[in-house]
C-alpha cells in the first residue's frame, strides 16, 4: 500500500509537471546529482491537479516555481545521521549547458553545514553575491562538478535575513549568468533547524 501511495503520488506530480508546461532545471533532494522535475513554464496548474498531491509535493512544486523552500530529511543508512535540505529554485532562468533553466540553491545542515547553487560547471571560485538592494561583494566559493558550494555560516545567516538573493557565474561555453532567488520562508525554517548550526 506505501508502495502504490509513492508511485501514485509522483505520479500525480508528473501531471501536474506537464500540466504546468513541462521541465526546467534540475534539483537536489537527497544528493547534488539527483534531478527534481522543475515546471517553469505554462499556466498555473488546476484546483483539482493541485489538490491531488501531498502537501509535501505542493511545498515541491512553489520551491520549483521559487515562490518558498522546501524542506527534506534523509537519513544515513551506514551512521543514521540525519541531514536536513531546504532547497527554491531560481526566480529567472539563465543559460547552463547550453539550455535556459533554472537554477536550484540548496542549504545542507547535518555532519556539516552546506550552501550550493546547481549552477552547471564554472571556472571562477571568487564569484559576485548581493543580498536585497545591497552592495556587491565577492565571495569565495568551491566549484564542483555541477555545483558552486560554500561551507559558510556567514553566508546562510545572511540569506536567512534577505529577501532575495543574487549570485553571478558563468557556466562553461557561456557568458555571466545571474540567478535571483527568492528568500520566501527560510527565516521560518532555518533558525528552528537544530542542526543548522549557524
Amino acid at each position: 500500500m506505501k508502495t502504490l501511495r509513492t508511485c501514485l503520488g509522483v505520479f500525480g506530480l508528473f501531471l501536474l509537471v506537464l500540466e504546468s508546461g513541462g521541465c526546467h532545471g534540475s534539483g537536489a533532494q537527497s544528493a547534488p546529482q539527483q534531478a527534481t522535475p522543475t515546471p517553469r513554464a505554462g499556466t498555473d496548474p488546476s484546483a483539482a491537479a493541485l489538490a491531488a498531491l501531498t502537501p509535501d509535493e505542493r511545498d515541491l512544486f512553489a520551491a520549483s516555481k521559487g515562490e518558498k523552500w522546501h524542506r527534506s530529511e534523509t537519513i544515513d543508512a551506514m551512521d543514521g545521521t540525519k541531514t536536513v535540505r531546504f532547497m527554491i529554485w531560481a526566480k529567472n532562468k539563465v543559460v547552463q549547458k547550453g539550455t535556459e533553466e533554472a537554477p536550484l540553491l540548496s542549504i545542507s545542515c547535518g555532519k556539516s553545514l552546506l550552501t550550493y547553487v546547481v549552477s552547471g560547471p564554472v571556472r571562477e571560485r571568487t564569484v559576485p553575491i548581493r543580498f536585497d538592494d545591497g552592495a556587491v561583494t565577492t565571495t569565495r566559493w568551491s566549484p564542483g562538478d555541477d555545483i558552486l558550494a560554500s561551507a559558510s555560516p556567514s553566508l546562510v545567516r545572511q540569506l536567512v535575513n534577505a529577501r532575495t538573493f543574487r549570485i553571478e557565474y558563468t557556466p562553461w561555453g557561456s557568458s555571466p549568468q545571474v540567478a535571483i532567488f527568492n528568500m520566501a520562508n527560510l527565516k521560518e525554517l532555518v533558525p528552528q533547524e537544530k542542526l543548522c548550526k549557524i
